[in-house]
Formats: structure tokens, sequence, C-alpha cells
């Protein structure tokens, strides 16, 4: 950790003073939060005007060889959120995963997720078929993308839900 650290410090030398600062206070004041590290590649959420999610990869040597944050910020290569992130990671607050949690939910409690996404779902896909069927559905080109979106996430619980109803459904007797 010790030459990580200074790899981190080494790259935090290069960013722009402001935003040092700015990640610095947000670091300081424990906006960061949920620092996971799985492999070379560390996530976190930091709380700004809006969660945000930042992750951070390593080069196997321990640099940092590339980050991303889902703030809007575009001033610079880099942000404030990230800045935080680096600074949790080098203060080794971080917590290292392996694999897939165990899952914590009920069967009860996946089978009522699954049910709110099929309703989300739905309501979605009418949603994106309504905006189709106007009259200039370009107009709705945003919303429609961002509907979309959602349906494919969505869809990427679900698919993890029913793999976990499985698995729940097979170890019950």
């Amino acid at each position: 950790m010790q030459e990580d650290a200074y790899k981190i410090l080494e790259f935090l030398m290069s960013v722009e003073r402001r935003i040092l600062r700015r990640g610095r206070v947000y670091y300081q004041n424990n906006l960061v939060e949920y620092v996971r590290k799985s492999g070379n590649l560390y996530t976190a959420e930091v709380s700004g005007s809006k969660l945000y999610t930042v992750e951070i990869a390593f080069s196997e040597d321990g640099g940092v060889q590339s980050w991303q944050c889902s703030c809007p910020y575009d001033w610079s290569d880099i942000c404030k959120h990230t800045v935080a992130v680096l600074l949790a990671v080098q203060a080794g607050e971080y917590e290292e995963t392996t694999g897939i949690p165990e899952n914590p939910y009920t069967k009860e409690e996946l089978l009522e997720a699954k049910r709110q996404i099929d309703s989300t779902l739905h309501k979605l896909r009418v949603a994106v078929k309504t905006f189709r069927s106007k009259e200039n559905p370009n107009r709705y080109q945003s919303q429609i993308t961002l509907a979309e979106r959602r349906i494919k996430a969505f869809q990427i619980a679900n698919h993890y839900i029913e793999a976990e109803l499985a698995e729940v459904t097979k170890e019950s007797p």
C-alpha cells in the first residue's frame, strides 16, 4: 500500500489545485462512501449535489490508469469526486470484494422486487410505444432514449433476480 499511496500522491500533484482542494474537502467531510476494491478496480459513491459513482482503475504497478465519474463536470479531465475517492483509497479506506456477495434477501423480497420491476418495465415500454406513435417522434428522442436505457437496466436487474430466485428455490426443501 505504501508504494501505491506514493503513486496516488504523485498523480494528485498533476491535478489542478482548485479541483484538488475541493476533492480534499469532500474527502474530509466524509462524502466518500462505499469504496470497494475488486482486483485493480475501485468503485465508490460520492455525495455531492447528487450521488455520483466513481470508478478508478490502477495499473499492475499501482499507478492510476483510468477513471470516470457519473457527474456532469467536463471543464477538466478529472473532477473533485474522483480526487476525493483517490484520497480515500490512499488512506486505505476501502473494502476488498471477491466474487458475488451472499444474497441478503428473502424469497418474498425477491419476488416483490421482480413484480415491481415487471410493472415498471411494462410502463416504460408503453411510454416508448406512445412516444414513437406521436406525429413527430424525433421530438421525443431524448425521452425514448432514456426510457430504453432504463428498460435495459431493469432487464439486467430482472435477470439477476431471476437467477437468485432459482438459487433460493433450489435451496428450499
